[in-house]
């Protein structure tokens, strides 16, 4: 009977906090003012009521001060506010401008002369070196910082590598590249904070996970028109923000009441750039970022929206170097190379094989499955030089799209909603000197968020909070009409269109043709129910909160769909006969 008890009086809970709100950047993305109200002899004030408005959006809250003077106002959206004590007695004094960050807990203690109530003094506003009230760690990026310094690909990570202890990814082609950038080809879609590893890293948005909890990227990158400021948290944190040791805490912009936007469009191409030592000519590379967001109000001090979109196209070249098998060598010729022997032709009494007439292996003899790859092997006749017979600058193509869209409404001055909707789409497709090569990685995200915060008394306040999150991430061979692998004669391969395209092949001492052969992916949707309640009794701040998460997950390892193929010059090699070894320096892997 009391459990059953127990959960009515939880379910009454959140619905009662779902009819009694007020919006707020997300339960771990708000912030508090604390401070102690005294006299000018250092004796508390009592009862000292304490309103802070935010000028952008006309939120207004009130506070009273305890009977030790003290006095907190939680659950505050970051921005910049302005703060008016008053007291009967005393002069008001005044503090304008006080900037909150995200998940900062600001002090500012207020020392009233006594004085007609209609007078009032203004309070310089202060900057401190560290928060002082918590043990959280971590480094703000402000609004400034994000708009003015510029950014090669505008990602909000790069600025996050230049925190203390973040490192960030290295990309594939400047050395081994780690697990995510190597499964998502892109090395700018995480970071590692304090030495731990990479999927150890959270993003939050708005309060809301971003991280693929199997890959440990974040599963969505949102444009920098739309982010508001950011916060790199590495340990010391408070329960609520997870059990990731280091935290991304992104805050997104919302309208107010003024208008503001941005239009733009950058380019960089290969015009600018120096050519790659190893390449005739300077590689192909283009990229276009354009975008706009626009922030207004709908109702003055009342109902607010915000809205984002931006678009990237990049076609980079990749200089790449391989030997392949020429045509000659593909027809049955070896004249002039290592002598190839009839593996047909082993005499069990000698342990010996005989050589193939001419060093030309007869048309009849080449199997009409290995001549349906033909088609699939870059064709090349010309010398070998430095190892390798072909060079080329295949092109890397990325698409990606995605937008923002947020309302803030204040409902009353106690109550408001606040809402926001993100999505993104950014197909990555290889660059490949093969036809059909390498692999495709589809990424895709959605995320909304509905938060409703309410001030219940004024030492009490609620934000409950609602969220789903997808993400699809997946790594496979890139795309085709049919089962090439079973066209070409291969049995048994898998029938799942993902995993159409072409076997991998490989011989020793030349590059390989077809994919890696490894369809891998997931796609999962995430769901959150959550509660947190902020008490202030006496001097103390109590917080309580509860949280419910569920998620889907659908995980996809297809380890050599295709069928994969090796071949060594053993095959074809002169045996010993006294051992029945392989001689070396004969035979071909490609006959």
């Amino acid at each position: 009977m009391a459990r059953r008890n127990y959960w009515q009086v939880l379910v009454c809970g959140a619905v009662l906090a779902l009819f009694v709100s007020e919006p707020s950047s997300g339960q771990v993305n708000t912030s508090a003012i604390a401070g102690v109200v005294t006299d000018e002899t250092g004796s508390i004030v009592q009862n000292a009521t304490i309103t802070v408005t935010q000028p952008a959006t006309g939120l207004t809250r009130k506070v009273t001060s305890g009977n030790n003077g003290e006095y907190v106002v939680p659950q505050l959206p970051p921005g910049r506010y302005d703060i008016k004590v008053e007291a009967t007695g005393f002069q008001a004094a005044i503090a304008n401008g006080i900037n909150l960050d995200i998940a900062q807990r600001e002090r500012l203690d207020f020392s009233l002369k006594v004085g007609a109530v209609s007078q009032q003094v203004e309070v310089s506003a202060h900057a401190e070196i560290a928060d002082t009230d918590t043990a959280s760690l971590g480094q703000m990026v402000e609004t400034r910082t994000i708009e003015d310094l510029p950014l090669n690909g505008r990602n909000y990570l790069t600025l996050g590598s230049l925190s203390p202890g973040v490192v960030p990814q290295i990309p594939s082609s400047e050395g081994p590249a780690s697990f995510v950038a190597s499964t998502t080809g892109r090395p700018d879609r995480s970071i590692l904070v304090g030495g731990q590893r990479e999927s150890s890293t959270s993003y939050l948005l708005d309060g809301v996970e971003l991280r693929n909890p199997r890959v440990g990227d974040t599963s969505i990158n949102p444009s920098l028109d739309a982010v508001q400021e950011f916060k790199i948290q590495r340990n010391f944190f408070e329960p609520e923000f997870g059990n990731a040791p280091g935290i991304i805490n992104v805050a997104t912009k919302a309208g107010t009441n003024q208008w503001h936007g941005t239009v733009y469009e950058l380019l960089r191409n290969n015009a600018f750039d120096a050519r790659n030592f190893f390449a005739p000519a300077s590689e192909p590379f283009k990229r276009n970022q354009y975008g706009f967001s626009l922030g207004a109000p709908i109702v003055k001090d009342k109902l607010f929206i915000f809205g984002n979109f931006e678009g990237m196209r990049q076609r980079l070249g990749v200089v790449q170097r391989g030997l392949y098998p020429t045509q000659k060598e593909l027809s049955g010729d070896f004249t002039g190379e290592a002598a190839i022997y009839d593996p047909l032709t082993f005499d069990g009494s000698t342990g010996t094989r005989q050589a193939f007439p001419g060093n030309v292996i007869p048309s009849n003899r080449i199997n009409k499955v290995s001549q349906n790859f033909f088609p699939y092997i870059p064709k090349v006749n010309g010398p070998t030089v430095q190892g390798a017979n072909l060079v080329g600058t295949p092109v890397q193509s990325l698409n990606d799209d995605q937008d923002t869209v947020r309302v803030d409404w204040i409902v009353s001055p106690k109550n408001s909603l606040f809402g926001r909707q993100t999505w993104e789409n950014s197909p990555l497709l290889p660059a490949s000197l093969v036809p059909l090569g390498g692999s495709q990685v589809l990424s895709s995200g959605t995320n909304e968020v509905a938060q409703l915060t309410s001030t219940l008394t004024p030492t009490i306040v609620n934000v409950a909070r609602a969220y789903h999150s997808y993400a699809n991430l997946f790594g496979e061979q890139v795309t085709v009409g049919s089962n090439l692998a079973q066209a070409i004669g291969i049995t048994g391969v898998s029938t799942t269109p993902a995993n159409w395209g072409v076997p991998g092949v490989g011989w020793t001492g030349f590059a390989g043709i077809g994919s890696n052969g490894l369809t891998q992916g997931d796609k999962i949707n995430n769901y959150e129910l959550a509660d947190s309640l902020s008490w202030i009794k006496g001097g103390h701040s109590l917080k309580f909160g509860a949280e419910v998460r569920q998620s889907r997950m659908f995980l996809d390892s297809d380890n050599g769909p295709r069928g994969s193929f090796t071949f060594a010059s053993s095959w074809t090699a002169a045996l010993n006969a006294a051992t029945g070894n392989p001689v070396k320096g004969t035979g071909q892997p490609v006959a």
